[in-house]
């Protein structure tokens, strides 16, 4: 879980939680958003909720 609030379901990197979860909520990913994203997880029968809030990401680039 921790691993998809960094990537959308769509990313090839999205690990599969299988039917035991639901993605109930994505947040954040709007192209305007300010960065604060990550996606609200349920069991279908919403007795356990996670929320996965992406982190830092390494920075890209180099310092020469």
């Amino acid at each position: 879980m921790t691993n998809n609030a960094y990537v959308e379901p769509k990313d090839p990197a999205w690990y599969d939680l299988g039917e035991d979860w639901n993605i109930s909520y994505p947040f954040g990913w709007e192209p305007d958003a300010d960065g604060f994203r990550g996606h609200v997880f349920a069991t279908p029968d919403n007795s356990t909720i996670i929320l996965s809030i992406k982190g830092t990401s390494a920075a890209v680039g180099f310092i020469t």
